[in-house]
């Protein structure tokens, strides 16, 4: 399994999002849209083993929104 990130932009940043390749498939994740991978279909449960692979080399301050005390 190969994974290159082409674009990492935290949730704090103006234009936030997060674009990768893995074994292909292309993997996006948008704070209005949330996830999603080329290798879905209408009928999947919009969740794949793509999705959660990248999700889980991203540190959590990347997609999560700051709680009250973090700077």
């Amino acid at each position: 399994m190969s994974a290159k990130f082409l674009r990492v932009l935290g949730i704090r940043s103006k234009e936030a999002g997060v674009v990768a390749i893995i074994d292909d498939y292309l993997v996006k994740w948008n704070p209005r849209r949330g996830w999603d991978c080329s290798c879905l279909t209408p009928q999947d449960e919009f969740e794949c083993h793509h999705i959660v692979t990248i999700e889980g080399m991203l540190d959590k301050k990347v997609t999560t929104f700051p709680t009250q005390g973090e700077a």
